[in-house]
């Protein structure tokens, strides 16, 4: 084992831990959908798709990502950790946080900064509690993990007020238009991205254009919004005849998605592909294309976070045909670089995630069954840098 490899942390401040399978038990139902039709539709040729451009993207995609050096935001000067806390807020406490919030913490280990790791359950209410729970304790820094800050102003301003650094991990995907005070510091979401990603995934696999269930959780947010914004601007570019129906549920209420998908696939039965904007809405999803009566081998799915009980799923012949999936270390040790910089006196550096596409050919690379340190690059050559960068500091 590595001497990087610690226990895992529990949660504190009074917010409490909330189990994935009571996230989903949410009571009521929530969706919307419409229509964007362009044509093309159920064609499996190549008329109204760049089929060649699409595929060339998902091979690109697929290619282990070369993410940036974290020496890149400069040196962690001199500074005696051992008195630092860092509150870690999830978004929620599905498998994929849970990872992603155990890299933040490994990355931390090696300065010796204290953590305490809190779990939302879907909403901002639940952000806001953990975020005032870190103010009370007088946390030194503050890490929002893939959620929009402005969905929490009022108190990420009270913990600046407080003197605390906040810093976003997987939470925003264009530099450009990313919100205070993330746009200061922090690791990108690939959720723009992402969303390209699904209509090349999708048309490579159709070899055309496709006619699609689109499923959003508009409640997350920007991350949701620029995820859309990249799907539709890829659908410009290489499916014009693609058709796409659209559907929203919030996250609280993804174990009632069952409902809604049998009733849009029963209404548009040409649909032929299924594009969930998160991977952990696919066992719901699942369950819908059942209660319709649908053939599920003639509704394939691709979708993206690299959930690992997802991945697991990507075999040849299944249903599910490829996720685009964000490297949870290498996001764990760039949030810790930043951070530990910050708290030394030195300055802020946003870190660009990038996504890493999986489908049969190159799944096997996650582990069986698979492992979210793995598939992504090498772990301890990350955490060795951050040690390299405290030695020199």
């Amino acid at each position: 084992m590595s001497r990087y490899t610690k226990r895992r942390q529990t949660a504190a401040g009074g917010v409490a831990l909330v189990a994935a399978g009571l996230l989903l038990a949410a009571c009521g139902s929530s969706s919307d959908s419409s229509s964007d039709s362009s044509g093309g539709g159920d064609s499996g040729g190549d008329s109204g798709a760049d089929v060649a451009a699409a595929q060339a993207a998902v091979d690109a995609a697929k290619q282990l990502p070369q993410y940036e050096p974290l020496a890149n935001g400069g040196p962690i000067p001199k500074t005696d950790f051992s008195n630092k806390q860092v509150y870690i807020v999830k978004y929620a406490d599905f498998p994929y946080n849970e990872a992603e919030a155990q890299a933040e913490v490994d990355g931390f280990d090696v300065a010796g900064v204290k953590t305490h790791v809190v779990a939302g359950d879907g909403t901002a209410a639940s952000w806001a509690a953990a975020i005032e729970a870190a103010i009370a304790a007088h946390a030194d820094a503050l890490n929002l993990m893939g959620m929009d800050p402005g969905l929490v102003a009022p108190q990420v301003k009270a913990a600046q007020q407080a003197g605390m650094i906040i810093t976003s991990s997987n939470s925003w995907g264009d530099t450009e238009t990313m919100p205070p005070p993330i746009n200061q510091g922090g690791v990108t979401g690939t959720w723009y991205d992402n969303g390209r990603l699904y209509v090349d995934m999708a048309v490579a696999n159709r070899k055309g254009p496709f006619n699609a269930l689109y499923i959003s959780s508009k409640d997350i947010g920007g991350n949701d919004e620029q995820m859309q914004k990249g799907f539709k601007d890829e659908l410009a570019k290489v499916c014009p005849g693609c058709k796409v129906t659209y559907l929203d549920q919030p996250v609280a209420k993804w174990s009632e998605l069952a409902g809604p998908v049998a009733s849009e696939l029963l209404r548009n039965p040409d649909t032929n592909f299924i594009i969930p904007g998160y991977d952990s809405m696919i066992p719901f999803i699942q369950a819908g294309i059942n209660q319709a009566g649908v053939d599920p081998s003639k509704l394939p799915i691709v979708s993206g976070n690299g959930s690992a009980e997802i991945l697991a799923m990507i075999k040849p012949g299944s249903q599910v045909k490829g996720n685009a999936g964000a490297g949870v270390t290498w996001m764990g040790a760039a949030v810790a670089t930043n951070i530990l910089r910050q708290m030394a006196g030195g300055d802020p550096h946003i870190y660009k995630l990038l996504p890493r596409v999986f489908d049969e050919t190159n799944v096997d690379e996650v582990g069986d069954p698979p492992d979210y340190t793995k598939g992504f690059g090498d772990r301890e050559a990350w955490l060795g840098e951050i040690q390299s960068l405290l030695d020199a500091g």
